[in-house]
């Protein structure tokens, strides 16, 4: 039987380097308060809001509904869709390249691959879910859902 509700975090609304940032932010502003009491509230502010904004997944299996939102100084914005059938949870892999330009006419190209688990639902919609570097990284955070939802995972990579 599935959990009637499923609520998740899928990533960080902002970049991790953002979030590193955020982070240091908070650290500092205690030393930035003593000095300056204006500035160290926005430094304050500055860092909670990009080191705690994230994206999650809420599923109600009794209602039929999921809402993807944005969790932003606690409060959750995003509204609620609604389904008729949840499929299964499928993982793909994409090519991702990256392309550094410097200013002396160099540029280089970083490409590597990346696995996307997803949501298939009402026979042709499909909800991301989450991103890894790893594809058993991505396989863990899939089977834990897929008990929660009792549905299958299937593979599309084309990998054993």
């Amino acid at each position: 039987m599935a959990q009637n509700k499923i609520d998740f975090m899928t990533q960080f609304f902002f970049p991790g380097a953002v979030v590193f940032v955020g982070a240091v932010l908070i650290l500092i502003s205690p030393v930035v308060l003593v000095s300056h009491v204006t500035l160290g509230i926005m430094v304050l502010f500055g860092g909670v809001v990009t080191a705690t904004t994230h994206v999650r997944i809420g599923i109600d299996v009794s209602k039929k509904q999921y809402r993807e939102y944005i969790v932003f100084l606690g409060m959750r914005l995003g509204k609620y869709e609604r389904y008729h059938e949840l499929d299964y949870l499928f993982v793909r892999k994409t090519k991702v390249s990256q392309r550094t330009t410097f200013n002396v006419g160099y540029s280089t190209t970083v490409r590597s691959e990346r696995y996307e688990g997803y949501l298939h639902y009402d026979g042709d919609v499909m909800l991301h879910l989450f991103s890894a570097d790893k594809k058993s990284k991505l396989i863990q955070q899939l089977n834990k859902l897929s008990g929660q939802l009792q549905l299958r995972i299937v593979d599309k990579t084309g990998e054993a």
